[in-house]
C-alpha cells in the first residue's frame, strides 16, 4: 500500500468511526472506575443518614406513646377522683 492509499483510510470514516470507539471506551473507564464509585459512596452515606434518623424517630416515637400514656392514666385519674366528690357532695 502507498502513502496515497492509506492517507483516505487513516483520514475518512474509518478513522473516524475509529476514534468514537475509543472515546467511547474512554468514557466507560471514566464512569465505571470513577464516577459510579463516588456515587455508590453518596449513596451509602445517604442512606445510613436516613437510618440514623429511622432510629431517632423511633426512639422519639416511644417516648411520646410513653408521654401520652402517662398524660392519659392522670386525666383518668383526676376525672376518677371527681367523680368521688361528685358522689360525695
Amino acid at each position: 500500500m502507498t502513502e496515497s492509499e492509506i492517507i483516505p483510510l487513516v483520514t475518512g470514516p474509518v478513522s473516524a468511526l475509529g476514534i468514537c470507539l475509543l472515546i467511547g471506551l474512554g468514557a466507560y473507564r471514566i464512569l465505571s472506575q470513577s464516577i459510579v464509585p463516588l456515587i455508590r459512596a453518596a449513596i451509602d452515606r445517604h442512606l445510613e443518614s436516613v437510618d440514623s434518623m429511622a432510629k431517632t424517630h423511633q426512639a422519639e416515637h416511644e417516648r411520646i406513646i410513653a408521654a401520652v400514656d402517662k398524660v392519659d392514666r392522670k386525666v383518668g385519674g383526676i376525672y376518677a377522683r371527681l367523680g368521688d366528690l361528685k358522689e360525695s357532695a
